[in-house]
């Protein structure tokens, strides 16, 4: 019988890989713009390895990053707007500011911190993985680490550790073929890293990182492994490093040809919507969902602004209501769309949903507007918190419209920003 996958983890995995690269692509971006301060390493073309990964664990269970950590950050639930927060260095960052782009961290998620150190992450997941055993508890640790910090001391210092006291910690390489500017073959004895692993007694496997399915089962055996109190695994992401080693990195080790063969022939998002539709797990109309709601929902706001009379002409577009406020909760972190759902009796259009937000978002702006008009200006207080509401909703759709790939011109059209 061949092998099936539940949907609802499929249209996670999915959405979690295409934030990833939407966010990198965006900060690229700005920092080459000269918006942001330090270094930045971009996690493009790998989002499968994080991704596969970490859809099979728990939210207490831990993972570990290294300085290209902001996919690993989305992939365990991270809230993106603190971690862009973050990389300007605001005080409304992960780290208020102070870390950067490779120190995020989030212990709510089990997010122990991206690591700017080379090989320093081995020891920190080793020690949340004693913890847990000591606790007594089921949770699991996850080391990510890259092919050229293999070679590194605490890699083997702390894998002996883990082998010898039967921790459960997951390592995973990220073997994405560059240890910053080297080839990984010129620095290392052996082809496949998870060999490493029979000099410790522990299991060792390697797959496509590139392919979302490898990935997953193979990690689901592995933590289901390590979770079981056997000890310690070695598992190997076979994967490409499509950008340089940091953004700016000027590449003179490698052609642009490779680069671009690469990621034509293997690129993990590509590879997961041919298998999906394939095999028929998923439609295109359900993987286009991500976008194409998106822009049902941003264009009815811009007719019904135009005429408040506005009734969409296309009943299906009331076909995932449920999923269309479950996306936008996710993308905004706008409570409203929560509520919305969890009182959805009653909404059975487009219609409906936008009538429910803009009565929120009226609310919301009175709320506003109560609380910094004084007694003598309640009328104006009112009216000033109301637009500040209004206009606070369309510069967030007009954010997340430009991440999820629509034109400056579509969404100043969208949302009427000038």
């Amino acid at each position: 019988m061949e092998k099936t996958y539940d949907k609802n983890l499929l249209l996670e995995a999915y959405r979690k890989m295409t934030t990833i690269r939407a966010y990198e692509s965006k900060v690229e971006e700005i920092f080459l713009a000269g918006e942001l301060p330090g270094f930045t390493h971009l996690y493009i073309g790998e989002e499968a390895c994080g991704v596969g990964v970490c859809s099979n664990l728990n939210k207490d269970d831990y993972i570990e990053s290294t300085h290209r950590g902001h996919g690993h950050c989305i992939a365990k639930g991270a809230d993106v707007k603190k971690m862009m927060a973050e990389l300007y260095g605001k005080e409304t960052g992960y780290c208020h500011g102070k870390g950067g782009s490779m120190h995020i961290a989030d212990f709510s998620i089990g997010m122990l911190g991206a690591n700017g150190v080379v090989g320093a992450g081995y020891n920190l997941a080793m020690g949340a993985a004693l913890a847990a055993k000591l606790r007594g508890t089921k949770q699991v640790a996850v080391a990510f680490f890259g092919d050229g910090a293999s070679n590194r001391g605490t890699f083997h210092e702390s894998v002996n550790m883990a082998a010898v006291w039967k921790l459960p910690v997951l390592y995973v390489c990220e073997m994405n073929q560059w240890a910053s500017t080297t080839p990984y073959l010129t620095t290392t004895s052996v082809k496949d890293i998870s060999d490493r692993a029979h000099g410790y007694g522990i299991p060792g496997k390697h797959v496509n990182g590139n392919d979302f399915f490898a990935v997953y089962d193979a990690a689901k055996e592995a933590i289901d492994y390590v979770r079981s109190g056997k000890g310690p695994y070695l598992l190997e992401l076979k994967t490409y490093r499509i950008k340089g080693h940091y953004v700016g990195d000027p590449e003179k080790y490698r052609t642009k040809e490779e680069v671009q063969e690469h990621f034509q022939n293997d690129d993990p998002i590509k590879n997961f919507r041919k298998t999906v539709l394939a095999k028929k797990w998923l439609t295109e109309e359900e993987i286009e969902r991500f976008q194409s709601d998106f822009r049902i929902v941003a264009n009815f706001f811009a007719q019904k602004r135009k005429n408040k009379d506005y009734i969409p002409d296309d009943p299906t577009e009331i076909k995932y209501v449920d999923e269309v406020l479950k996306l936008l909760n996710v993308m905004t972190g706008d409570k409203r769309y929560e509520k919305i759902f969890q009182k959805k009796k009653g909404v059975r259009s487009m219609c409906d949903v936008a009538e429910r937000l803009e009565k929120m978002g009226i609310v919301k702006g009175i709320e506003i507007g109560r609380l910094e008009g004084k007694e003598e200006g309640k009328v104006e207080g009112k009216a000033e918190g109301k637009a500040e509401g209004i206009l606070e909703g369309k510069m967030q759709v007009y954010r997340n419209l430009l991440k999820k790939g629509f034109t400056e011109k579509e969404a100043r059209e969208i949302t009427e920003i000038s």
